[in-house]
C-alpha cells in the first residue's frame, strides 16, 4: 500500500477547510494497492533461432477517502436591488475504491540468419478488467529488423501495435485523473 495525503487551499494559512463560503477545497487520503506477476521463459530452437513466450497480470486496487466542500447550501442571490449574501458551501464525504486488472499474452520469434542480420516478429493479446466500464481485450503486434553495420552502428527498423493502458490514477484521481479516459 502507497499511502498519500491530497488536500487543497486557497490560503497559505492552510485552513480554507474550515471556510463554508470557499468552494472547491478537500482533504483526501489516496491508497494504491498493486499486485502483480511476470513470466518470460525463452526457448532456443537453433543457435540463431529463439521463441520466446510472455505472462503479465496484474490487479490494482485505488481508495480514496476524505472530504470535498463543493455542495451548494444557499446564500448568494440578491437581486431586484437588494443585497445578496455570500454563498456557501457544505462538505461531503467520499468513500471510492476502484479495481483493475489486465493481463497480457505474448510470444515472440527471433532469428538470427547471419552475424549482422536479426528478425523479431511478436504478437500479443491485452485484457483490461475494471470495475466501471466495459472489459476491454485488445491485440498488439510487432517487426523488427537490424542490420549491424559497423562494430559501434546497427540500424533498426520497426513496426508494430503496443498496447498500455492507462493506470488507475491516470484513470480515476479526481484532481489529475480522466475518469472518462478511452483506454
Amino acid at each position: 500500500n502507497w499511502p498519500e495525503y491530497d488536500d487543497r487551499y486557497d490560503s497559505a494559512a492552510y485552513n480554507s477547510i474550515a471556510d463554508p463560503t470557499v468552494k472547491g477545497t478537500y482533504l483526501l487520503y489516496l491508497t494504491t494497492r498493486t499486485r502483480g506477476v511476470h513470466l518470460q521463459p525463452a526457448l532456443r530452437l537453433t543457435p540463431s533461432q529463439s521463441l520466446i513466450f510472455g505472462f503479465d497480470s496484474n490487479a490494482a486496487t485505488w481508495t480514496e477517502q476524505g472530504v470535498i466542500r463543493d455542495v451548494s447550501s444557499g446564500g448568494g442571490g440578491g437581486g431586484g436591488g437588494g443585497g445578496g449574501g455570500q454563498s456557501s458551501f457544505k462538505l461531503r464525504n467520499v468513500d471510492t475504491e476502484r479495481n483493475v486488472r489486465t493481463s497480457n499474452l505474448m510470444t515472440e520469434y527471433a532469428i538470427h540468419p547471419s552475424r549482422q542480420v536479426s528478425l523479431t516478429l511478436g504478437a500479443s493479446q491485452n485484457w483490461k478488467r475494471r470495475d466501471t466500464g466495459p472489459d476491454q481485450i485488445l491485440p498488439g503486434y510487432d517487426i523488427a529488423l537490424k542490420y549491424r553495420w559497423t562494430r559501434t552502428t546497427t540500424p533498426k527498423a520497426s513496426a508494430g501495435r503496443k498496447v498500455q493502458f492507462p493506470t488507475l490514477q491516470e484513470l480515476y484521481d479526481p484532481s489529475s485523473g480522466t475518469p472518462h479516459l478511452p483506454a
